[in-house]
Formats: structure tokens, sequence, C-alpha cells
């Protein structure tokens, strides 16, 4: 009985339903996504930084406007208070700065790495909440 060798037997085959791995010594078939915009000259590191650059431009709301002449401002709510803006101040982490104020949104163009050495340039709005 101690020369008996065991026999195997068939058991449970496993089959994955998971998309196969991709071989990770082999390079990816599409290369990665390269953020999106327009080619833009490069912010100026050396200006002294305004308050509201310390914040994301998410955490603030558009609750009016103010004219004083044919100057208008935007009021942005957010940053612990409201704060008046006019057209050339910068908001936000993206060097975001203020280009046009119209009587139902602000718009302001960041900047942003492209990954590669440049710079590339966002458009983006924030539109008055009149429910605030």
């Amino acid at each position: 009985m101690a020369d008996e060798v065991p026999v195997a037997r068939p058991g449970l085959r496993f089959v994955s339903s998971s998309p196969p791995l991709r071989d990770p010594f082999q390079p990816p078939d599409q290369p990665a996504s390269r953020p999106t915009g327009k080619p833009g000259a490069a912010p100026n590191l050396d200006r002294p930084r305004q308050f509201l650059e310390g914040f994301a431009v998410d955490q603030f709301q558009m609750v009016g406007t103010l004219s004083l002449g044919a100057q208008r401002f935007a009021l942005l709510r957010g940053a612990a208070g409201v704060h008046r803006l006019a057209v050339g101040d910068y908001l936000g982490t993206d060097h975001g700065r203020v280009v046009a104020i119209h009587e139902g949104q602000l718009e302001l163009v960041e900047l942003f790495p492209d990954g590669e050495g440049a710079w590339l340039e966002r458009p983006r709005t924030l539109v008055l909440n009149v429910n605030s």
C-alpha cells in the first residue's frame, strides 16, 4: 500500500468573467489622455497672488453684480464672505483671471500645465445663483 500513487481527480473548473489584464511589460494600446484646451501664455508666477487665488473656484457662487459708472463688478459668495471682483482680478487655484462680467454670469480663463512644459487655457463661467 505504501507504493500506491495517488490519482488526480478532475475538480471544479473556474471561468473568469473579468476582462483580461494588460501585460505590464507591453506598452499600453492607447496613449494617456491629454488635457484639453487652447494653448496659452504661461502665467506670471512672480506676481503677488490675490486672496481669492487660495480657494477653488467651485467654492464660490455668483450672487449679484454692482455697477459704478461704466464698470461692473461681480459679487461672489465663498471663502467666508461676499467678495467683489472686477475684470482683471484673479480667482481660484488654476490662475483664473476674470475676463468679462455680465448681468447673469462671470467669465474667467484658467491656465493649467499640459504635462509637456506648456500651458493651456480653459474658459470657465460662473452663473448667477438666483436662489441665494
